[in-house]
């Protein structure tokens, strides 16, 4: 059920004229405030701070800096 509701807020941003993007960004927060609640957004944020700070995915932008 709540899969069915947030692509059919997707599809109602659409709709109604918002880009793309912003229309599957805020279904995205918002099934994730469904699923999970307010705790949602915190893990969210962690988990995306922690694989920004992994070695192996800072060290493929450098690899391509440094061939540059």
């Amino acid at each position: 059920m709540t899969e069915a509701l947030i692509l059919l807020s997707m599809f109602a941003m659409i709709a109604i004229g918002l880009p793309i993007a912003v229309s599957i960004l805020a279904s995205a927060l918002l099934g994730l405030w469904l699923l999970n609640g307010h705790l949602g957004f915190l893990n969210a944020a962690l988990s995306i701070f922690d694989g920004a700070t992994s070695f192996p995915l800072i060290a493929i932008p450098l690899f391509i800096l440094a061939g540059a």
